[in-house]
């Protein structure tokens, strides 16, 4: 009879089908798959467990056609609240997950956009705030979107002090 060599943790008999395997490969990364809603329609990609939403924005890119995303320059809008691309540097994309949170991806352009017509909108609501404006464009034309009777009493008083 021949000794056989030192054992690993690998079973060496003829009969036995089953190997152990956890000390010879290394553990399988857990992934999940993270939806995102895009032009209104849902895509995905797989993420691991220590992916950040950094990370998710790579897969995004490299993993879905150019028209599935709404622009090179996206944000995400995580149950309807936009993240800053300094916070996706922080955001675990398992921890969103858990959340189950909904998840959209907005052009960063149009998400400007909105953002400026709010504040030009902001910008015309009171009488002060309207001649302030017509007064820094140089001209006594009433604004389009207010009351013209309104402007010119308001330009009337202005002259008489």
């Amino acid at each position: 009879v021949v000794p056989l060599p030192a054992q690993s943790n690998k079973q060496t008999t003829a009969s036995s089908t089953k190997m152990d395997h956890d000390m010879d490969f290394p553990a399988i990364a857990t992934t999940r798959e993270f939806v995102v809603k895009s032009k209104g329609v849902g895509a995905y990609v797989e993420v691991r467990e220590t992916d950040l939403m950094s990370d998710v924005r790579r897969l995004l890119r490299d993993d879905l056609d150019d028209d599935q995303l709404p622009s090179p320059d996206f944000a995400f809008h995580i149950n309807g609240v936009r993240i800053s691309k300094k916070q996706e540097g922080r955001k675990l994309a398992f921890d969103i997950l858990d959340q189950n949170a909904s998840v959209e991806l907005i052009a960063r352009s149009d998400d400007m956009k909105e953002e400026a017509c709010a504040k030009s909108d902001d910008a015309l609501t009171t009488p002060s705030k309207r001649r302030r404006k017509r007064k820094n464009r140089g001209t006594t034309e009433p604004l389009a979107n207010a009351n013209t009777n309104e402007i010119e009493n308001e330009i009337e008083n202005e002259n008489n002090n």
